[in-house]
């Protein structure tokens, strides 16, 4: 396969595949909860802001949190 046809690796972290890492309330299989993921340099951020914005987990309210 073409490397430039293959999806980028921020969007597919956007993926529905990863949504149980977005879920705060999710634990790993011994009941601890999940280390920080969702740590973003600054640099990462600014270039890629938009599909950050669609990666990173939502409050228990249902709306997206603060990404920085």
């Amino acid at each position: 396969m073409d490397p430039k046809l293959r999806i980028k690796p921020y969007a597919a972290l956007a993926l529905p595949y990863f949504d149980d890492l977005r879920d705060p309330n999710y634990k790993l299989a011994n009941g601890s909860p999940i280390p920080q993921l969702f740590d973003w340099l600054e640099k990462e951020f600014i270039a890629n802001h938009e599909i950050i914005k669609d990666i990173f987990p939502r409050s228990e309210e249902g709306e997206k949190a603060e990404c920085l």
